[in-house]
C-alpha cells in the first residue's frame, strides 16, 4: 500500500482532498484523536521539523511580525489599556535597575548621560527613525550585568538596539 501511495502521490492527494471536502469536521476529529493517542510521535515529528527549519523559522517569524505589525500594535495597546499598572511597574523596575547600576561619579556622569539622551532625540528628529541610548554591556542579562555610566553607553538606531537585545556585547564569551 505504501509503495502504491508513493508511486501515485497526485491520486492520494486528490482522494484525501475529496474526503476532507466532504466532511472536514470528521477528518479534523479523527486527526485530533490520533494526535491524542500518539503524543510521542507528534512530539518527534515537531522536533524533527524544528531541527530541519531552525534557520527558516526566525525569518518566518520576522515576516509574520512585519505582516501583522498594525494588528500586533492594536493588541499591545489593548493589553496595556487593560493593565495600566503593569507598564508602570515595568518602567519603575527599569528605573530601579538603572539606579542600582549607577555609580555616584558626580555631575560629570549626569551631564554625559543627559547629552547621550539628548543626542538620541536629536538624531531621531533629524533622520526620522528612532535612535536609542544603548548600554553596551546590558544592565540585566543572564551572563553579565553592566553599569549605567557614560562609558557603557552608545547611541544607535532603535532597530539595531532591538536586534542586539540584551544578549550581545563586546568580548562576550
Amino acid at each position: 500500500m505504501l509503495a502504491w501511495n508513493r508511486a501515485n502521490p497526485e491520486r492520494v492527494r486528490a482522494s484525501k482532498k475529496k474526503g476532507y471536502d466532504a466532511d472536514p469536521k470528521k477528518v479534523n476529529l479523527r486527526n485530533k484523536a490520533w494526535r491524542e493517542k500518539n503524543p510521542e510521535r507528534v512530539r518527534q515529528h515537531w522536533a524533527a521539523f524544528h531541527a530541519r527549519n531552525k534557520y527558516k523559522e526566525k525569518e518566518w517569524s520576522r515576516k509574520k511580525r512585519i505582516k501583522n505589525r498594525e494588528k500586533n500594535r492594536a493588541t499591545q495597546k489593548r493589553y496595556h489599556a487593560a493593565r495600566p499598572g503593569l507598564k508602570n511597574l515595568w518602567w519603575t523596575n527599569r528605573k530601579a535597575q538603572k539606579l542600582r547600576a549607577s555609580l555616584d561619579w558626580g555631575e560629570f556622569n549626569e551631564l554625559v548621560l543627559r547629552e547621550a539622551y539628548d543626542l538620541a532625540k536629536l538624531r531621531s528628529k533629524a533622520t526620522g527613525i528612532a535612535w536609542h541610548v544603548d548600554h553596551i554591556v546590558p544592565l540585566k542579562s543572564r551572563r553579565v550585568c553592566g553599569l549605567h555610566v557614560f562609558s557603557n553607553l552608545q547611541v544607535i538606531p532603535g532597530a539595531e538596539n532591538f536586534r542586539k537585545s540584551n544578549v550581545v556585547w563586546p568580548d562576550m564569551p
